[in-house]
This record gives C-alpha cells, sequence and structure tokens, in this order.
C-alpha cells in the first residue's frame, strides 16, 4: 500500500485521529484510556511514533471502536462505528472497553 515508511506512518496516524474525533474523544481522554502521556497520542497521531507495543495497539483498536486492521493499513474500509448517542448527546462508553459492543448491547436492549 505504502513504500514509503513514512507515509505509511502519517496515514495510520491520520486514521487514529479520524477515529478519535469520530468518537467524540479528546487525545487526553484516549491517552488516559490506554495508560499512556497525551503526547504519545499526539505523536501517533502525527505519524511521529515508530512503533507501538501489541497490546497497546490492541487496546486502542477497541477505544477507537474499530479494527487494528484499519488501523494499520491491512484494509481500506473503517470498519468501526459511530457510536450511540443517549437522549442528552453524550457518548456511551466503558473505560477500557470496548465501544461497538455498546451499539449491540444498546441495540438489543432497546437502550
Amino acid at each position: 500500500m505504502f513504500d514509503d515508511p513514512a507515509e505509511a506512518r502519517k496515514e495510520v496516524g491520520r486514521r487514529i485521529a479520524r477515529r478519535r474525533r469520530v468518537m467524540g474523544k479528546t487525545q487526553q481522554r484516549v491517552a488516559m484510556d490506554l495508560g499512556v502521556d497525551r503526547s504519545y497520542v499526539a505523536q501517533l497521531e502525527r505519524g511521529r511514533s515508530h512503533s507501538i507495543q501489541i497490546h497497546t495497539a490492541a487496546l486502542l483498536g477497541e477505544i477507537l471502536g474499530t479494527s487494528l486492521d484499519y488501523l494499520l493499513l491491512r484494509v481500506e474500509d473503517d470498519p468501526g462505528e459511530i457510536p450511540p448517542r443517549n437522549p442528552r448527546g453524550e457518548e456511551r462508553s466503558l473505560v477500557g472497553g470496548a465501544p461497538h459492543l455498546l451499539t449491540v448491547f444498546a441495540a438489543r436492549d432497546g437502550v
């Protein structure tokens, strides 16, 4: 997909930033959920980080409600869902949980 590693990192960063915005999260919130500093999330989003630990990447996918295949450029289409909103317009989430699972449970339970 990308021959230039720097361009690949930039695209990964764009995808991370896009999913974060879709989920209505700040860099600080994502950093807190990941257990890292906000500057690390910012570096990921700018394509300046050269590595990420496997468990951190897996958790990032859960926090952002998408797949690692999408974040790591293995697929073009984002499989993530737009998060459900409660009547006050607030995001439903579980800290450290998978937001996309909430969609299934909320729909099933009529929430």
